[in-house]
């Protein structure tokens, strides 16, 4: 049984978030279903489970209950498996784009309409990790990396992958500000939009390490 998110890969993540969206489920319905993602079992199987052992799983689900907390890390590259839809086992070597100055154009616009839909999670780190050897949907299918991060790519993993991008990101779009506000200070002779510019782009810094006057 998948006892915690280290293990829970994403497809059975959101299967599970598909669940909790499902308004005609009561309660049991919800928790044979879940454990049954869990135990690779229908809903059905787990009901006709002996009581305690019903029970045990069921507290084993609890790991769900908890917000699992990422920490931004990014692996050298992702070794994942996924099976075809005609029963073939395929493995792809994923090597991670860390930091949006790696993107290309358009892998840095997928990569922004997948995230701002929320639920394409899936979708999102896949503009994120590219087969080895591979420019970004180039020579290869984007459904087979989908495919492969979904059956094999645990919760937790992914989440610490994410992180790491955005805190890069972070870094990024400071380092381009703190340029940008320089530059504009250095300026004689400012027009009224670019005051209204440094404003701006003041109030963004601070808070932070940067000039704020």
């Amino acid at each position: 049984m998948i006892r915690s998110y280290e293990q829970l890969t994403l497809g059975k993540y959101e299967e599970i978030v598909a669940l909790l969206k499902d308004q005609t489920l009561d309660d049991l319905q919800l928790q044979a279903e879940v454990i049954g993602i869990l135990n690779d079992k229908t809903a059905d199987e787990v009901l006709a489970l002996p009581l305690e052992e019903y029970q045990m799983l069921a507290y084993a689900a609890k790991f769900l209950e908890e917000v699992p907390e990422p920490k931004p890390r990014c692996a050298k590259s992702y070794n994942l498996a996924y099976t075809t839809s005609e029963g073939k086992r395929e493995e792809l070597v994923l090597i991670p784009t860390c930091s949006a100055r790696q993107m290309t154009t358009a892998q840095y616009i997928d990569f922004q309409n997948f995230n701002a839909q929320g639920d394409k999670v899936t979708e999102t780190l896949s503009c994120l990790l590219v087969p080895l050897g591979k420019r970004y949907c180039e020579d290869y299918d984007p459904a087979e990396v989908q495919a492969a991060i979904r059956q094999s790519l645990p919760v937790l993993p992914a989440l610490h992958l994410l992180a790491f991008f955005f805190e890069s990101c972070a870094r990024l779009t400071r380092a381009t500000l703190i340029s940008s506000w320089w530059a504009l200070k250095a300026k004689r002779n400012k027009t009224e939009s670019e005051k209204a510019e440094l404003r701006k782009i003041r109030a963004l810094l601070k808070g932070g390490a940067g000039p704020t006057q």
